[in-house]
């Protein structure tokens, strides 16, 4: 049996609500769930995009979960290829409908994001986070037609923040001769409150002016491991993105996708999607940044799992 190595990457998914930045779960059985279930077929950048077999299950150790596939439907084009025969470039006009896929587990207890792209061409957790957008703008659209302003359901604003990376980290800014400028851009959480960094006082300006996002920009840093260290601390807070100067004299930009925290898996090229999503439990369940909840977000679940039982299947 052909093994292949894939990557399941791990993420913060950060979803509120409205101008009072509701949770999550607050909105999960009148706006998220309906919206990413409705069978919508989103057109963005020139594919379409749709989600499919969406489960909620009650896992042992994770609690409450919501899987599903994640679908790209787009055409290959083909405009040259080698003649069997003769070997010679030809050209040619030809185009294959394909339509890669990534599977997502979502822990609904702390809304940690498991991704697994199951090819090359699968969609990105960036383009997860706005197809989530798009689905629920739309279907706001009709659920809040010819309802009165203050009975609308709101709307939702995603971010997601990738899992750093110890590991990743010291090994990119190893390549880091001088570090110029480090970017947090800070957006409003989904109950989580058991941070380390003193940063969540320009959060509680963030929510105090009812901004969708800040940012707080640090100039030519010099210590490293410091750096490090705020960028793991902020894990559940902020995107960072750092600019700096390479011991040759380039340029370097490291984006979260960078230094994001991603487990390497061995599977059968044609795995199910259950044996997958099973792969990914067993990655949840040993992964203590995955199973971190804060209080707030305990307090959030436990209110909501009668809620969470009545969408099962």
């Amino acid at each position: 049996m052909e093994l292949k190595k894939r990557t399941v990457e791990l993420a913060n998914f950060n979803c509120v609500f409205g101008d009072e930045n509701e949770p999550l779960l607050a909105h999960f059985s009148d706006v998220f769930y309906p919206a990413i279930t409705s069978g919508y077929d989103i057109k963005y950048n020139g594919n379409h995009y749709i989600f499919d077999n969406i489960n909620i299950f009650n896992h042992h150790t994770l609690g409450y979960v919501l899987t599903g596939l994640f679908i790209k439907q787009t055409e290959l084009e083909i405009l040259s290829q080698k003649d069997p025969i003769s070997g010679k470039l030809i050209s040619t006009n030809k185009s294959i409908p394909s339509a890669p896929f990534s599977i997502f587990v979502l822990l609904l207890r702390n809304h940690r994001l498991l991704f697994f792209k199951n090819q090359n061409g699968s969609p990105r957790t960036t383009t997860l986070k706005t197809i989530c957008e798009k689905m629920i703008s739309r279907y706001l659209r009709k659920v809040n037609l010819g309802v009165n302003y203050n009975s609308k359901l709101p709307a939702a604003h995603i971010t997601i923040i990738p899992l750093p990376s110890h590991s990743s980290l010291k090994e990119q800014f190893k390549n880091l001769k001088q570090i110029n400028s480090i970017v947090y851009k800070i957006t409003p959480l989904n109950g989580d409150d058991n941070f380390k960094s003193e940063m969540t006082d320009l959060l509680n300006q963030v929510n105090k002016l009812k901004a969708r996002d800040g940012s707080w920009k640090i100039n030519k840093p010099e210590d490293k491991d410091k750096v490090i260290e705020q960028i793991e601390d902020t894990r559940d807070l902020a995107l960072a993105t750092v600019r700096g100067t390479a011991h040759n004299g380039n340029p370097i930009i490291l984006t979260p996708d960078n230094y994001s925290e991603k487990v390497l898996v061995k599977l059968p090229v044609e795995s199910s999607q259950e044996s997958i999503i099973e792969s990914m439990y067993n990655i949840a369940t040993e992964n203590s940044a995955l199973l971190e909840t804060s209080e707030t977000n305990k307090n959030i679940y436990s209110k909501s799992q009668d809620m969470i039982q009545s969408l099962m299947r």
